[in-house]
């Protein structure tokens, strides 16, 4: 059962063309007869705002056209996080998806950037920047793809970080 407090977790990888000026189809399979089946976002938020009690939402959407959602995600009635592969143009071979996957399960080190120290771990802020750093440090040349992040949660702990004190700290 969901209640005020769940929250959801909305991850699409794959293919979407652009509507209109702030909404993108999901293009989620081809039916038999060759006409792909899709979904709109604006559909898929409508329907959480109407249907369930969420009202914390997490979109990671690593697909074309992704930044042209930001104004549609700002109708969902409630808080939301949004890591956006592109500002609004191409999203190649699922470089923000393996950015964030990396920063994620990479184990956590001494001085790592990852680590907030103020918040005690890894936070949707610093998750979203070392998938950026990842798919920046990937551009070329006419190739080039810019990772958005927007919403109200970007601060919140996602991994709290291992608290380590060193050895011969303080050894009165």
């Amino acid at each position: 059962a969901t209640t005020a407090d769940t929250e959801l977790l909305l991850y699409f990888v794959g293919h979407s063309t652009a509507l209109g000026p702030d909404d993108i189809r999901l293009i989620l399979n081809m039916g038999k007869d060759g006409e792909d089946k899709t979904c709109t976002l604006s559909f898929l938020l409508r329907t959480v705002n109407e249907q369930t009690l969420i009202r914390r939402l997490v979109v990671i959407l690593d697909t074309c056209h992704a930044g042209r959602v930001l104004e549609t995600l700002q109708t969902f009635g409630g808080e939301y996080l949004a890591m956006l592969a592109t500002e609004g143009g191409y999203a190649y071979d699922t470089e923000f998806s393996e950015g964030l996957l990396r920063a994620l399960e990479d184990p956590l080190r001494k001085n790592d950037q990852r680590i907030d120290r103020s918040e005690g771990g890894v936070t949707y802020q610093r998750a979203f920047e070392a998938a950026r750093g990842h798919v920046v440090s990937r551009n070329s040349k006419g190739r080039t793809q810019n990772p958005t992040l927007d919403g109200q949660y970007k601060g919140d702990l996602l991994l709290k970080a291992p608290v380590v004190v060193p050895k011969g700290f303080n050894d009165l």
